[in-house]
């Protein structure tokens, strides 16, 4: 259970850093 967390939240933190790659791109896009 614990093993399975910590997975989900690498998925997690892998996700959002992605998200916010993203959003950067964009901001900078806009400028």
């Amino acid at each position: 259970m614990y093993e399975a967390a910590k997975a989900l939240d690498f998925e997690t933190a892998a996700l959002l850093r992605d998200e916010i790659k993203e959003l950067q791109r964009i901001e900078l896009g806009v400028r």
